[in-house]
């Protein structure tokens, strides 16, 4: 194999490992939304849309003008940092899955910058020794 080939053959496998955090990110995404849907405000034993009546006897109706309830501050805060790993992981799939589909389908950028052999070389000083002492 040339290094031309080499070149092309390391561009596409780090392509290959973006794709593969990407689907990863997918994962921990799925993981970050059940996770701000269980940090949801409320009392989940109770479900307040349904009423179970007896025949003959109305329904009980909820004042709707009934003070709210004070926010716990450990729920906020479980909510909120539910919802900065929510956009933590929608920010990481976005750029991992930008990156491994530049990287698979073309990824000229990184091709040429490792293709390159015209590196900047150290010009070392070469100290003038005469044996000559004038």
């Amino acid at each position: 194999m040339y290094k031309r080939e080499i070149v092309w053959l390391i561009v596409r496998l780090i392509g290959v490992y973006f794709a593969y955090c990407a689907l990863l990110s997918v994962f921990s995404l799925a993981g970050a939304v059940a996770a701000l849907y269980s940090a949801s405000p409320g009392d989940t034993n109770s479900n307040s849309n349904t009423s179970v009546t007896a025949p003959g006897i109305p329904a009980m109706q909820t004042n709707p003008n009934a003070p709210a309830r004070p926010a716990d501050p450990v729920v906020e805060k479980a909510q909120s940092e539910a919802f900065k790993s929510l956009l933590l992981y929608i920010f990481l799939t976005g750029l991992y899955g930008a990156a491994a589909f530049y990287l698979i389908r073309r990824g000229d950028i990184v091709f040429h910058i490792l293709n390159s052999e015209n590196l900047p070389q150290r010009k070392e000083k070469v100290s003038t020794v005469t044996s000559l002492r004038l």
